[in-house]
């Protein structure tokens, strides 16, 4: 076997370019090269060799076997059986419109001889099903199916390989349902924190409205009690009891000018009850001093002692007394 495939590897070495598809080299070396549709008839036993024809496998051997007649070209006629690896690498090419080169390797008297050769190329090449070469062929050649893969383990090991694909696929969706109701929960939870803060600022928004009108009343409030004792009230307002009830209650009197200078009667609203006369006096220093002199008839008529009307206190108060 060792000096056949010698023999054989300087053959190829000798050879020339690719000859056409009906070249037929000298008659010592006995290669032919032929296409798919050539016959080839012979008496003798012989090796061929499978070369895949598609542009991006390089001719690579894909498959070796011993035959003798028209034996090289039964794999393409009978494609529903054999080789399911061949038949499937045939069934490519078909649809490429291409069709496999065969090569005549060498040709024997023997058989034994063929045999040899034919082990010796597969083991050069590599078994596609051991996962150590190119060739589709299920034996390492020979008489017997020595080494041949069991079609049943083969089966068993395909099915066991889908169901392991199927489950790491099982696997795979689960997880991407898991991480897809993830992810909804965290965008729901970003939706009701987002919603959460535009509520907080609108609450916001409206205590600062509310807050600003507060301090807008207070403002107001404020410039009325520090504005309201230093305004005079004419005597239209504090002449009539009815325009005096119509007055706000506070503690700060209403004033009115007198024809004296430094001298002021003033009037004490208060809630629920009769309001006061009240005289503020200069001091002549930047102070004033207050005198009550009396109750407003604002409820019951004046009588000139404790009730006083308006013109009965400001009289009072013009003559310097008080009842």
């Amino acid at each position: 076997m060792t000096s056949l495939y010698a023999e054989y590897l300087a053959k190829l070495a000798a050879r020339p370019a690719w000859a056409s598809e009906t070249t037929k080299l000298d008659e010592d070396t006995a290669l032919i090269y032929t296409p798919a549709g050539h016959s080839i008839v012979s008496t003798k036993f012989y090796v061929y060799l499978y070369r895949d024809p598609r542009p991006d496998k390089k001719l690579a051997p894909i498959y070796v076997g011993k035959g003798q007649g028209a034996r090289a070209q039964q794999h393409l006629r009978d494609q529903a059986r054999g080789n399911p690896l061949l038949r499937r690498i045939l069934a490519k090419c078909k649809t490429l419109n291409l069709e496999p080169i065969i090569e005549i390797v060498e040709r024997f008297a023997s058989e034994n001889d063929a045999f040899e050769l034919e082990i010796a190329l597969i083991a050069k090449y590599g078994r596609r099903d051991l996962c150590i070469g190119t060739l589709c062929n299920l034996t390492d050649g020979g008489e017997g199916p020595s080494g041949a893969v069991n079609l049943e383990q083969w089966n068993a090991k395909a099915t066991a390989a889908k169901a392991n694909i199927e489950h790491w696929e099982t696997v795979r969706d689960d997880a991407g349902c898991a991480i897809k109701q993830c992810a909804q929960k965290i965008k729901a939870a970003v939706a009701a924190r987002r919603a959460a803060f535009r509520e907080r600022k609108r609450l916001h928004r409206e205590y600062m409205a509310l807050a600003e009108e507060r301090r807008k009343v207070f403002e107001a409030r404020r410039r009325y009690y520090r504005s309201a004792p230093e305004q005079e009230a004419s005597k239209n307002v504090l002449w009539s009891r009815e325009t005096r009830l119509g007055l706000l209650a506070r503690s700060k009197p209403y004033f009115h000018k007198t024809s004296v200078p430094g001298l002021n009667l003033g009037y004490r609203r208060l809630k629920g009850q009769a309001g006061t006369w009240t005289v503020r006096k200069a001091d002549g220093k930047g102070g004033s001093n207050w005198t009550r002199i009396g109750i407003a008839d604002d409820f019951v008529d004046a009588n000139g002692i404790d009730v006083l009307s308006f013109d009965q206190a400001k009289a009072i108060t013009i003559q310097g007394t008080a009842p």
